[in-house]
């Protein structure tokens, strides 16, 4: 069973109707048992927010300004209970008029309105759509993607969603779509290059997809669906994908596929944090997807397998663990942070929050000072590449973040002015500052042979992936190229 279809697509699972007016007072008043708590937590004394009863509040949205944003980030902890409830309803009723059959979903790339992890507790595995051209033009924006990537998708952005959606579903997932031709939804939607189809199958493959299915079978020649592809014409003749796809069911025929292992790197993935990011990003440039994504596709761009993690996850048997921010750090997740002997990476703007949405009494990193002694006592957003950052006698064009930081670390990069851009504390790092993609690669490749791991910078648009013993080599660019194998 798939349960529904990409819940949230077109904006639908932030709602304002009556009904979910009162269910998020109700909400409240579990959550916070008393008003006062609730205005405490909130600061409500600012802008004469405070409320005298549960039943004054309203949903944060058609204000004058913006919303109180710990009522804000409460509405979207609310609203992602909300679908997971909606979920766990269809699979009660599933389980017991229909047990023993597997329970699935079909996420989405890109889409962060809902926890993932938390909704996929009560699914068997995980599934996603993945339309590499349309989501590369969406989440990147044409002015940053190259030729070769127009008709390929970005080498990092399906695989990041492979990773992300293995650790959704506890070890396993599907492609329930599989791009197969152009798409009709995109600002741009161009036939893939030749062999795209088969790299993107083989792709998901590599990462641990246990079955690939394609969106469509056959075009649809009416309706909305009509100037979508299929692997076949609506005629019903063989498009190009068709025979791509049949080109890949006779490769895996010959081929003992292993299961798939656990990777050194993890990378910790955080929705709450996309919440606040999205909720307070105090910059034009600042997003929590595209952060992320910087870090992942560095550690890619260095041939290593990366597992995506949830917040408070065991780190055991992890090398590497790169947390590319974490505003909220819960008591589990610190623990394991503690208990971790390998490097840990800490981005920017990681323990600036509290549970409530304040800024920590302690200043930031908040709880994280336990690990690194150090407070960021200010901030700023900044232009793309106004600032540079001095690592090992080299100069990185820096911008969109950065802090000020009072500690007696001696700093292990700097700003241009001599101020502390990066320090480290024993087996913990953290950046006060946005990185960029050249240096982020220049940085793990040095991190990672210190953890043990053996990096290799790959040609442009070559990756890399293992699935047990089997090297899967990936090529987006028009280039031939080579490449070096090892084993991790």
């Amino acid at each position: 069973w798939q349960l529904d279809n990409e819940n949230g697509c077109h904006d639908t699972v932030r709602c304002y109707c009556p009904s979910c007016q009162k269910a998020f007072r109700i909400w409240l008043k579990t959550h916070y048992e008393s008003i006062d708590a609730l205005n405490e937590a909130w600061g409500t004394v600012f802008w004469s927010q405070r409320y005298r009863n549960f039943e004054e509040v309203e949903l944060p949205n058609l204000m004058v300004t913006t919303p109180n944003p710990s009522q804000l980030l409460d509405y979207y902890r609310f609203i992602s209970n909300q679908v997971h409830s909606f979920n766990q309803l269809q699979v009660e009723i599933l389980r017991e008029h229909s047990p023993s059959r597997f329970i699935t979903h079909n996420f989405m790339g890109g889409f962060f309105d809902f926890d993932h992890f938390t909704l996929a507790q009560d699914l068997d595995f995980a599934t996603w759509d993945s339309y590499p051209l349309g989501h590369t033009l969406w989440f990147l924006g044409l002015t940053d993607v190259t030729e070769n990537y127009l008709r390929r998708g970005h080498p990092d952005l399906a695989a990041f969603h492979h990773d992300l959606y293995r650790g959704v579903g506890k070890g396993r997932f599907w492609i329930m779509e599989q791009q197969a031709g152009p798409v009709n939804w995109a600002s741009y939607n161009l036939i893939p290059a030749p062999g795209t189809v088969r790299l993107w199958t083989l792709e998901a493959i590599a990462h641990g997809a246990e079955v690939v299915s394609y969106f469509r079978w056959r075009q649809v020649p009416f309706a909305q669906g009509q100037m979508h592809s299929g692997l076949l014409c609506s005629d019903s003749t063989p498009g190009s994908g068709f025979y791509e796809v049949h080109k890949v069911a006779e490769e895996l025929a010959k081929i003992d596929l292993p299961t798939t292992g656990k990777s050194l790197v993890a990378l910790i993935f955080d929705y709450e944090a996309a919440w606040v990011f999205e909720i307070q990003p105090h910059g034009k440039d600042v997003s929590y997807a595209h952060l992320v994504f910087q870090f992942y596709s560095a550690l890619r761009q260095l041939g290593l397998d990366v597992d995506v993690l949830p917040p408070g996850v065991s780190l055991k048997d992890y090398q590497l663990v790169v947390v590319p921010t974490m505003p909220i750090v819960g008591k589990k997740a610190l623990d394991n942070l503690r208990n971790f002997t390998g490097i840990v990476v800490f981005g920017p703007r990681t323990g600036s929050k509290t549970e409530t949405f304040q800024i920590p009494l302690n200043l930031p990193p908040g709880p994280l000072q336990e690990l690194l002694p150090l407070k960021v006592t200010q901030v700023e957003s900044l232009p793309p590449q106004m600032e540079k950052v001095i690592w090992r006698g080299r100069e990185y064009a820096v911008g969109i973040w950065k802090e000020l930081v009072e500690t007696e670390l001696e700093p292990e990069m700097t700003f241009t002015d001599g101020s502390g851009a990066a320090f480290r504390h024993k087996n913990y790092y953290y950046f006060a500052f946005w990185p960029n993609d050249i240096f982020l690669v220049d940085f793990f490749t040095r991190i990672a042979k210190e953890a043990g791991l053996n990096p290799n910078q790959l040609p442009q648009g070559v990756r890399l992936r293992r699935r047990g013993d089997l090297n899967f080599a990936f090529n987006f660019s028009a280039q031939v190229a080579k490449i070096p194998v090892s084993s991790k």
